[in-house]
């Protein structure tokens, strides 16, 4: 069996991974990006993050499992970029 790693831990995201990944995905709508900068880079819950910014739940998980998507097609090409 193959373990998956969480690579974008709730609070420990950098702002500039998050907008990178955010600009690779459709999402568009404020309060939800808020939410989701929120939870992944500032740390707050996912139920703290869907009361302060009015999002519902169904719509935040679905968009957050894009970025975590977009995360592993990103990592997945830069396997075919050279490193320094």
């Amino acid at each position: 069996m193959v373990k998956a790693i969480l690579r974008l831990v709730p609070g420990n995201v950098d702002p500039r991974h998050f907008e990178l990944l955010l600009s690779g995905t459709t999402i568009r709508t404020p309060a939800l990006i808020e939410a989701l900068r929120d939870h992944l880079v500032n740390g707050l819950t996912a139920s703290s993050a869907l009361i302060k910014h009015d999002v519902k739940m169904n719509q935040f998980w679905r968009r957050l499992e894009v970025i975590r998507e977009e995360d592993k097609r990103a990592q997945e090409l830069s396997s075919f970029y050279r490193k320094g």
